[in-house]
Formats: structure tokens, sequence, C-alpha cells
């Protein structure tokens, strides 16, 4: 009957150890009186080393020492049992301090002010434990438990409300959901268990699944805009379909990637359409500058054909081909200024005397008054005025840059999306004007 006993007075060692991060006492499952005493002795030496006070089980080992010197045994039995009970209250309230100290702790991810008076109790009842005071630190810890419960009943009410908001949503979109009846459950176990963690667990649950009804309800709108712009949908309806199934599967670990896909296929659409927009209003710049028919008409062309793309859900080629047919404007337009256009136009020297007839004829004046005049003479007077006006163009959109820098960086005045848009179009006349300078300082 001792040996038994003693071989429960063993497990809540082992126990007391595991729930401290000691390792395992290596002793026998066997034990004689003498041993029993031994095993007394390490025990209480293990909790001594772990910082708790060990009065209450010394006394109970020095007991059972007198009883066993008077060979009394039923009261050596009665002091293992003592022991027994003793190193249970030290377990319990052990786990229970570890309990609500896990509990404290995450109560800051779900109230935004944590009572600071939970954890003074917490540490008061830490400090009953370590002076051996098992019976008041297990009422501490009790109380502690119920406040912790006052505070938290009501964020379980509320989640029980959104989980049946969430299961409302999923039945209007017609999505057949399975996992609502699943959390349903563990909100029901931890709340019996007053398991903050798995309170947590359900409600970022529920965030993931009405954020994923969100993002279909986008990619909707998406399909919708497209319909309406007569551009194919097929890309986004493929997403929309995979979507659902995975929501309808619990698979959230594959549905973000699908909402990437749509994300970037949308930046594209937008990207493609601003593009051609810009496009539009280079031609039509070109158009009312007079340039030839048949330029404008291949522009047009081109335009249109890249338009066909973007209707067939070719985002990616279509703005490769944005970028391409934008980089021929810039070129034509260079070559226009710089003296020679795309498909053998040309802006002819005639053309320059006649819009500068006045500006010429007194240069020519007073060139032949200091008899200067020659072929080369005004041909040096049109490259002059050239490069003039180019670097005032420079200018202009170095000006244009810094002022738009200010009113993003500094004035905060205008949105992300447009300064880029209008800082591209700034740079892009930059470097065609440098181009173009470049080109009129080598031309002899």
């Amino acid at each position: 009957m001792r040996k038994i006993g003693f071989i429960m007075i063993f497990i809540i060692i082992m126990a007391i150890h595991q729930a401290s991060g000691i390792d395992r006492f290596d002793a026998p499952l066997y034990l004689d009186d003498i041993e029993a005493l031994q095993r007394m002795d390490d025990y209480i030496k293990d909790i001594n080393n772990l910082g708790y006070d060990s009065a209450r089980f010394t006394d109970i080992r020095d007991q059972a020492e007198v009883h066993l010197q008077s060979d009394n045994g039923d009261s050596f039995s009665n002091s293992e049992e003592k022991f027994r009970n003793t190193s249970e209250m030290l377990v319990n309230s052990i786990k229970s301090y570890d309990m609500n100290r896990i509990r404290i702790s995450d109560l800051s991810d779900i109230v935004s002010d944590t009572d600071p008076d939970l954890t003074m109790r917490l540490n008061l009842a830490q400090g009953e434990i370590k002076e051996g005071k098992y019976e008041d630190a297990m009422n501490s810890l009790s109380e502690i438990s119920d406040l912790i419960k006052t505070i938290i009943e009501p964020n379980f009410a509320d989640t029980y409300a959104h989980l049946e908001e969430t299961e409302k949503m999923l039945r209007e979109h017609e999505l057949d959901n399975k996992i609502i009846p699943e959390q349903r459950i563990e909100l029901t176990a931890a709340e019996k268990d007053m398991d903050i963690s798995g309170l947590i667990s359900v409600v970022n649950q529920i965030q993931i699944i009405r954020d994923s009804v969100e993002r279909l309800d986008a990619i909707s709108s998406i399909i919708e805009d497209l319909k309406m712009k007569n551009i194919d949908p097929t890309k986004i309806l493929d997403i929309n379909d995979q979507a659902r199934y995975y929501i309808e599967n619990n698979r959230f670990d594959r549905i973000e990637a699908l909402f990437s896909q749509a994300d970037h296929i949308s930046a594209n659409i937008r990207e493609a359409e601003q593009k051609a927009a810009l496009i539009r209003e280079k031609i039509n710049h070109l158009e009312k500058q007079g340039s030839a028919e048949d330029d404008i008409k291949y522009f047009e062309k081109s335009l249109s054909e890249v338009q066909l793309m973007i209707r067939a859900s070719l985002y990616d080629d279509a703005i490769t081909e944005l970028e391409a047919l934008d980089g021929k404007l810039m070129d034509f337009e260079s070559q226009m200024i710089a003296g020679s256009g795309i498909k053998k136009s040309q802006v002819s020297i005639a053309d320059f005397l006649t819009a500068n007839a006045a500006s010429i004829f007194v240069g020519i004046v007073i060139l032949v008054v200091s008899g200067m005049i020659s072929k080369n003479s005004i041909v040096s007077m049109i490259k002059k005025k050239q490069m003039a006006d180019t670097k005032k163009e420079i200018d202009r959109n170095v000006v244009l840059i810094k002022e738009l820098q200010k009113k993003y960086f500094i004035d905060k005045s205008i949105p992300k999306k447009r300064y880029y848009i209008e800082l591209d179009t700034h740079q892009r006349n930059l470097a065609s004007s440098t181009k173009r300078l470049a080109i009129l300082k080598h031309r002899k």
C-alpha cells in the first residue's frame, strides 16, 4: 500500500517538473520506505531549486520519518498521502497560474486596455505559490479567472453574432461554406474553456472569410466594367469561379494567389487604358500641328490594333505595343523638329524660312551690309534658332518636373497616380528635346 501510494507521489513529481520545464527524475517506480524518504528529500531539494518554499513538504517528510522509526506503517502511509495531496496542490496552482498568465497575455489582442489589476493579482498569486500558500493561491487564481471571464464574455457574444452575419453573407452570394458550423463548434469549446487563443482563432477565420467575399465583390465589379467596355472578361471570370470554389471548400491558403492575379489584370487594364489615352492625345496634337495625313493614319491604325488586343484580354501584349507606339511617336516628333520625319515627312528649310521670314530678312540685310552673306550663314542662323528653341523646351520641362515634385512631395496636393503619369510625360518630353538638341549640335 505504501509503495503504491508513493508511486502516485512520483507521478506528481514528474508532473511538476514537466510543468516547470525541468527534466524528469530518473527513479524506479518500485520504492521501499527508505527509498520513499530519499525520494521526498530529492523532491524537496528540487522545489527549492525552482524557488518554491518547501517548509510544508519538509514537515510532512519529517513526520513520515518519525512514523518509520516507530514502525507505524499506517501513519507513514498517511504522511505519504498528505505529501501527495500537497504536491497536487502545488502542481495545480502552477498550472492555474500559467493558464491565467497566458489568458492575460492573449487579452491584449482583443482588449485595447488590459486591466493592470489582473497582472497585480497574478503576481500576488505567484508569491503565494512560492511561499507554499497553495490554498490561498488557488482562491486568488479562481478570482482572476472570474474577472477574465467577465471581460471576454462580450467578445464571445460579438463573435457569435459575426458568425451569423458571415453565414448570411455567404448565402447572399450563393456560397456553400462548410467552415461556419466548424467555427461555431470551435467557438463553443473556446468559451467553455475560456480559451482566448481559440476565440482569436475563430475571429481571424471569420475575417478571412469576409475579406474573401468582399474581394469577390471587387472581381464582380471588374467583370461588369469589362463588359461595359466590350472587353473580353474570360480571364477574370475564370478567377472568379476558382475563388468561389476555394471559399466553398475552405482552401483559403490558395485564394490569395488568385486575388493577386485579379489585381494584376486590373492594374494592367488601367495601365493599358491610360497609355492608350496618352497616345490618343499625342496623335490629336500632331493632327493639330498639321502633320501629314498618311502619318496620322499610320498612328491611328496602330492604336486601333492595340485597342483590339485590349478587348481580347491581351493586356501584357497591348502594353508592350503601346510603349513601342509611344516610342515611334516620340521619334516622329523629334524628326519633325530636327528636319526629317517618319515615312519621308520633312520640315524643310523653305518652311522654316516662311515661318520666320521677318527675322531672317533682317539678318540677311545685316549680313549683306557686312559683306558676309552666304548659304552657310543662313543655314547656321536656322540651326541656332532651332537650338535656342529646343533649349527653352528643355528648360521648360525641367521646371515642370521640379514643380510637379514640389506638389507631390512637399505640398502633398496631388495623388500618387497623377504624379507618376505627369512625371512620365515630362520625362519623355525632356528626353525627346535632349535627343533633338544632340542631333542639332552634330548637324553641319
